[in-house]
């Protein structure tokens, strides 16, 4: 089953690799260039990343970087919107989607 993080969102919901997070690098205000998408939970070398991906472009950010306050993990109904409009149709890889699988996640 998916591994929960030391990461939680903004409604202290936990977040496990391979959830789409929404997050934004200044959650109340607005500053130019900077950070604010949803993307794929990935761990590379001990590291929470929360990766930005579209059509030819992947870019993987520390999760850290987003206060507890800019990150909302999506519902379900918001993950399959995501991988349809995101990968234009496509299914998401079975590592980044088990979390649809399983009623229960492992903690």
């Amino acid at each position: 089953m998916a591994r929960k993080t030391r990461y939680t969102d903004r409604n202290n919901e936990p977040i496990y690799i391979g959830d789409i997070v929404f997050v934004e690098e200044y959650p109340d205000e607005y500053v130019g260039g900077s950070y604010s998408y949803e993307g794929v939970i990935e761990e590379h070398e001990g590291n929470i990343y929360c990766t930005y991906y579209d059509i030819g472009e992947c870019e993987p950010l520390p999760l850290s970087m987003f206060p507890k306050k800019g990150r909302k993990v999506l519902t379900e109904a918001e993950r399959k919107e995501y991988w349809r409009v995101s990968m234009l149709g496509a299914e998401p890889p079975e590592f980044l989607f088990k979390r649809d699988l399983y009623d229960e996640r492992e903690d």
